[in-house]
């Protein structure tokens, strides 16, 4: 059950029926303490309304027969005359397997430009049922569910509309001379209530934000990208879901406590429609915080931040897009003083020392003018270096802490793949903790280690087959075919037989996949059950598999001949969404994370069936509905004398190379004419190989 909206944004959800949302994943955390408080002089906030809907989908159900997803529910809501809207759900109850292609999930179309956003169960989590923002004052809601799923259910509680808004008086320090800039470290932030400010990325472990503390992120809050020009009226123009991004309410940490005390430190999800974050998505730009303040003396800062213009200053059309503005730095202490032209709109924004790039505060409040109309010290900044800021900087939360571990990577290490962040990391024990390698990719779903190469395979939603370096590097080497457009959803690698296997989730089946073409070719029948997690077992020669369609979810063992399961074991009670599976052969033992609590479980196979997982600790990673997990082993070393020379050599390239692609041997040729027939001359190996149509006895 989704958990209530805090404060005033509570809704008598009661007479709508709530439903579930139908998953065991991402329970909706709740910033704490996000309440309405009283805002600042001059800030900023969006003037809007709701229009109750209370619109009810009842159960829908797809066809038994077809292809592809139809769509089994859809309306259209308005709020006549707004500028843009945004529609909150009372709740949802969503069939088939989240993270798959099977999954119901909710499309919603503006009906004025055509933008679309798509949420599955757990992205209706991650935005607090509500949707992004769409222009105009119409949103097509439709529920896309596949032929044979179970039913469906949406209940649509109201829609937030605009008003037209009130033009904010401007207190400038010398005029207006901002102009538009293209920065994309920074990005609009629609906070509680339609508070607006800016939110720059930093350099914390995932380059994820900071703002003002009055702005208020909170459950349902937004960060917007590509931010169009306002209307000719001064009414904001949001861009299309493509470049909005729910913040985590979970990872907010804030403080509001006025002069130098007013600041925010959160993070965001991926996005609905493109998986990425914003540092993949934006050039990978952010700002540095500096480590100290140096004494004020003129220097040029500079403040880049969605203000508002009021039509006199500066056209309507730049009403809270993004401008620049330069000044002196005036005083530094509790709180640090520029003139700069700020207005309404630009709390959050980083206040930069040009000279260095470094950000030496957080704008929250204008004040260049004093009470006869003279110039003051300027505008408010909490310093980068309060003490309050720091600390929850150093002990971050939710999504923010993602990936912060110090774990060592390399061999006997664990690695994960496809957290809420898209990083690529290290799981270590004692204490457990995930370690970022790299932000790479997005909606990863298997990882497994090829020894023979020393680099993994992987696979994402989109069925690409990459091979991933330890330091993170991924290349495309095919695209996964003969699914029937099933997703891959775990894979594992047996590196003495050279066959990768995948699993796919919705249906059970299990594949061999062509690491070269990306052909996959079904093994046994499919088996149903929702294993997501795939490994395999070096010492068996079997593959294991965690099964979430149940709650514990299950361990199975899979035969790789037949694909026929058995159930060994059964996680905790209540522990489900394990999508990820690895085999540590120094442990003899299997382990996954459970996406909701991200702790770990091992289970040791020495217990044979039905034996206990033990909780091996928390991950400190934030993973949802779809993550690799796999163990890095020694490269394996060439097995056999493939040259013919009577040595096993592994520093010998040609045995080398004849392991590894398992070529057969050749031997007995001078093919570069130096006058010997040396199986240890690559040329004369290579040339024998070839001139023998890749067969023996050369």
């Amino acid at each position: 059950m989704v958990a209530p909206r805090p404060c005033a944004e509570r809704r008598d959800t009661a007479r709508c029926g709530v439903v579930a949302v139908a998953m065991a994943l991402v329970v909706a955390a709740l910033a704490p303490g996000v309440c309405a408080q009283p805002l600042p002089p001059g800030a900023a906030q969006l003037v809007q309304r709701t229009v109750q809907v209370g619109r009810d989908s009842g159960w829908v159900t797809p066809p038994v027969g077809g292809a592809g997803p139809v769509v089994v529910y859809a309306t259209d809501v308005r709020a006549q005359g707004s500028a843009w809207t945004r529609v909150v759900f009372a709740g949802a109850d969503l069939a088939g397997p989240v993270g798959t292609e099977r999954a119901a999930r909710v499309r919603l179309t503006s009906l004025r430009d055509g933008a679309i956003q798509t949420l599955d169960a757990e992205g209706l989590v991650q935005w607090g049922l509500y949707s992004a923002y769409f222009n105009g004052d119409g949103v097509r809601v439709e529920v896309l569910a596949h032929p044979g799923a179970g039913p469906s259910r949406v209940v649509i509680a109201e829609v937030i509309a605009s008003e037209p808004d009130v033009l904010l008086p401007q207190d400038l320090c010398l005029g207006d001379d901002r102009v538009p800039s293209i920065d994309q470290r920074s990005g609009r932030v629609i906070g509680f209530g339609g508070t607006i400010g800016t939110g720059f990325m930093f350099d914390d472990t995932n380059r994820f934000f900071l703002t003002a503390g009055h702005v208020q992120p909170s459950t349902g809050s937004v960060v917007t990208f590509n931010n169009p020009p306002s209307n000719a009226d001064g009414s904001i123009v949001f861009p299309p879901p493509a470049h909005q991004y729910a913040i985590d309410a979970a990872s907010v940490q804030r403080q509001t406590s006025g002069t130098g005390n007013d600041w925010c430190y959160f993070g965001v999800f991926p996005n609905t429609e493109t998986g990425l974050q914003p540092p993949q998505a934006y050039g990978g730009a952010f700002y540095t915080l500096a480590a100290s303040i140096p004494a004020a003396s003129g220097q040029a800062v500079r403040v880049t931040g969605f203000g508002s213009t009021d039509g006199f200053n500066l056209p309507l059309q730049q009403n809270f897009t993004l401008k620049t503005d330069t000044g002196p730095l005036t005083a530094v202490g509790s709180t640090v003083r520029y003139q700069v032209d700020t207005t309404g709109g630009n709390s959050g924004s980083a206040v930069e020392l040009i000279s260095s790039g470094a950000v030496l505060g957080i704008h929250y409040l204008a004040g260049c003018r004093t009470f006869d109309g003279g110039l003051d010290l300027g505008n408010h900044a909490t310093p980068i270096t309060n003490a309050n800021l720091q600390a929850a900087l150093a002990a971050p939360i939710g999504m923010c802490r993602t990936g912060r571990g110090s774990a060592t990577g390399g061999v006997g290490a664990v690695y994960a793949i496809g957290d809420q962040a898209n990083n690529f990391g290290v799981v270590a024990a004692h204490p457990v903790r995930f370690t970022k390698v790299a932000q790479v990719g997005s909606r990863w779903q298997g990882l497994a280690w090829n020894p023979r190469a020393a680099r993994f395979w992987a696979c994402d939603g989109a069925l690409g087959l990459y091979e991933v370096t330890p330091t993170g590097a991924a290349t495309l080497r095919a695209v996964i075919s003969g699914t029937g457009g099933a997703i891959v959803s775990g894979l594992g690698y047996d590196p003495a037989g050279r066959v990768l296997y995948g699993v796919s989730a919705s249906t059970g089946q299990i594949y061999a996949i062509n690491t070269t073409t990306g052909q996959a070719t079904p093994i046994g029948p499919a088996s149903g059950g929702n294993v997501s997690g795939l490994e395999w077992d070096t010492a068996r020669g079997v593959l294991w598999g965690t099964d979430n369609s149940t709650t514990p979810a299950r361990l199975v063992r899979i035969s790789p001949a037949d694909g026929s399961r058995t159930i060994w074991a059964s996680l905790p009670s209540g522990v489900n969404a394990c999508h990820g599976l690895a085999y540590d052969p120094a442990l003899d033992a299997v382990m996954t994370i459970h996406a909701t609590s991200s702790i770990i479980y091992r289970y040791a196979l020495s217990q044979g069936m039905n034996g206990t997982f033990v909780n091996a600790g928390v991950s400190f990673g934030v993973f949802g509905s779809a993550f690799g997990l796999s163990v890095m082993t020694p490269a394996t070393p060439c097995p056999a004398d493939f040259n013919g020379d009577g040595s096993v050599d592994p520093d010998d390239l040609s045995d080398y190379i004849a392991c590894y692609f398992a070529v057969p041997p050749c031997v007995g040729a001078d093919f570069n004419g130096d006058g010997t027939a040396d199986p240890d001359d690559l040329s004369d190996y290579i040339g024998a190989y070839f001139a023998a149509g890749g067969g023996s006895g050369c």
